[in-house]
Parts: C-alpha cells; structure tokens; sequence
C-alpha cells in the first residue's frame, strides 16, 4: 500500500473576471496555478519536506489533482480537469532529496 494514497487536500477559491479569458472562463494558466498550488500541499504533507514542481527520479512523488467548478447560486458542481503532477523533494539549499530518510 502507498503511504500517500490517502492525503486529500480540498480548497475553495472563487473566479473573479480577472481570473477569466475572453469566453467567460477560467484561465488555463490560473487553473494549472491552482492545480500546482494544491499539489504542492499535498506532496509536503506527504514527505514533510519543501517541494517544486519537476520529475527527478526518488526524490520525486506525483500528485493527483482535480479541479471542479462550482455555481454557488445553485451548489451545482462539475469536473472541470484533471492533472498529475510530479513534485520533488528539496533540501534547504534547494537540492533535490530523497522523499523518504
């Protein structure tokens, strides 16, 4: 069994106009910017060490991640994305690290 299975981190955010394109909806960028932000909770929780956002082999573990608009004036909810992400483990020089000591 994976030790990290069962981490969830869960986050509200509202989308203000600045946050949307010309079609009404949400920024590709901000939505990954939200993604990676989740994700990088989740991966320090996991090995309780600074992470950033890469793929390096051991000092690596990947994060799964969704994303799900919700219309406050009527609770209805829908998958928007999905990502995995890879983080990896930094030392306090900002070398990668094992995940695990």
């Amino acid at each position: 069994m994976n030790p990290y299975e069962d981490i969830v981190e869960r986050r509200t955010q509202l989308v203000f106009p600045q946050d949307a394109n010309i079609l009404g909806t949400l920024f590709g960028g901000k939505a990954v910017e939200m993604m990676d932000e989740v994700g990088a909770i989740v991966a320090m929780r996991a090995c309780r060490k600074a992470v950033v956002t890469a793929s390096i082999g051991r000092t690596s573990l990947t994060a799964q991640v969704e994303l799900w608009a919700e219309e406050p004036a009527t609770g209805r909810r829908r998958l928007s994305t999905t990502g995995s992400l890879i983080f990896v483990a930094v030392d306090k020089h900002g070398k990668p690290t094992p995940i695990q000591d």
